[in-house]
């Protein structure tokens, strides 16, 4: 999508080697700027193939941590290798590839890849010291690579929608609301700018009158699963929101399906 940020480290791996995994998110963390994302940041009950088709398209680095069980995984080989492979090629992504174990990378793709840390010395046959050592050095390749591309000028987003017509803003305050029923933002959440910025300036140029999201003054429609109810959560837990609908800023189900939220401003129910 044009002008869509990649700011964000994306990490494949085999669920059956998510001690690995645990181990370099650990020698990430002092990395604080960094957006990491893998899948175990899915909730239960999330939409997992949109939320791994977001974060990818937000990617600028691609981790793999190669092993048998990586290799072996359906959903690694014909979901999210074609797509980390793709934008390599077509320069939107720098892929470090990580021998966690002896595998038989050489009969797939990965064997045109060179790789960050080498398959012919996997971690797991590494002493303790010598793999803290290289766990350290990874994570300063991967956050090296990751902030020069958060450096880098991104192009502007550009919007195919006609034009709102301007309206008198809504009145900021030095108060900021209470939720009533909304639910708060899941960790790891991933904004879509190019979505929550147009929707949030329009809310913001909104009049006293009704407003609404999935109400009359503006609303959000579109097939179930793309991500409708996380625009929204992330819309009303903006600071800068709940400072201009101060008086309240209400999350209302109706017909078991349909997520309305309404912002209170005076008398005015929006």
């Amino acid at each position: 999508m044009a002008g869509e940020a990649r700011d964000v480290v994306f990490i494949s791996y085999s669920h059956r080697d998510g001690d690995w995994l645990s181990r370099l998110l650990t020698s990430l963390k002092v990395y604080a700027s960094l957006d990491v994302w893998a899948d175990k940041y899915i909730e239960a009950g999330g939409q997992w193939r949109r939320d791994i088709a977001t974060a990818l398209s937000r990617s600028s680095v691609g981790v793999l941590l190669v092993s048998d069980h990586f290799l072996a995984s359906d959903f690694i080989r014909n979901e999210e290798l074609p797509q980390l492979l793709n934008a390599a090629d077509a320069g939107d992504m720098t892929l470090f590839a990580i021998a966690v174990s002896a595998s038989g990378y050489k009969a797939t793709p990965l064997s045109q890849l060179q790789f960050a840390h080498s398959p012919d010395e996997p971690l797991d046959g590494m002493r303790v010291p010598k793999r803290n050592a290289a766990f350290a050095h990874l994570a300063e390749q991967i956050a090296t690579a990751a902030q020069k591309v958060a450096a880098s000028p991104r192009p502007p987003v550009r919007s195919d929608r006609a034009a709102v017509a301007p309206l008198a803003p809504v009145t900021q305050t030095g108060r900021i609301s209470v939720l009533h029923g909304a639910p708060n933002q899941r960790p790891h959440h991933l904004r879509r700018p190019e979505y929550f910025t147009a929707l949030k300036e329009a809310l913001l140029r909104a009049t006293d009158q009704a407003v609404g999201i999935a109400g009359t003054r503006m609303g959000l429609h579109g097939m179930g699963g793309i991500g409708k109810t996380v625009l929204a959560i992330d819309l009303v837990n903006d600071d800068e929101v709940r400072r201009a609908f101060a008086d309240g800023i209400f999350w209302l189900t109706q017909a078991n399906h349909s997520i309305r939220c309404s912002c209170n401003l005076g008398s005015s129910v929006i």
